[in-house]
């Protein structure tokens, strides 16, 4: 991604710089808001990160979710619109290669199958709001 720095502040978030993205084009903007990652963390379907990610609408249904958090980026009810194509694995391995680890928190079975062939260890952790929760966790590759 080619980006850098402004002398602006974000129209959104008055604690960031703004970041511009090839030149600069539209108002003052943050790299989470370029990217359109909420404060949450959700990272929308055919965004530019998602998109670099390859997390876009032709793959993956509406539906599904994607979450940034420190360092993992959390899968969250993903539906293929192509099971059995290699989307969901693409998916992670772009996630791995942009140094991010991967998080998949509650699969179903057939989830936990997929991605127990796919390394992922399972794991228990903290939430907030719903306590222990169950997460399977696939650590980012090392550069």
């Amino acid at each position: 991604m080619n980006g850098s720095m402004c002398l602006e502040k974000c129209e959104n978030h008055p604690d960031r710089r703004c970041f511009k993205l090839f030149g600069h084009i539209g108002k003052h903007e943050c790299i989470d808001c370029k990217l359109k990652i909420n404060e949450h963390g959700l990272v929308e379907i055919d965004t530019l990160f998602a998109k670099e990610l390859g997390f876009t609408s032709d793959k993956f249904a509406s539906q599904s979710w994607l979450w940034l958090k420190d360092g993992y980026i959390y899968i969250s009810m993903i539906e293929s619109k192509n099971p059995g194509h290699g989307d969901f694995s693409e998916l992670v391995n772009k996630i791995l290669e942009k140094g991010y680890g991967v998080k998949v928190p509650t699969p179903f079975s057939m989830m936990q199958a997929i991605l127990s062939r796919k390394g992922f260890k399972k794991a228990m952790e903290q939430d907030q709001d719903l306590g222990a929760v169950e997460v399977w966790i696939k650590e980012a590759k090392k550069k």
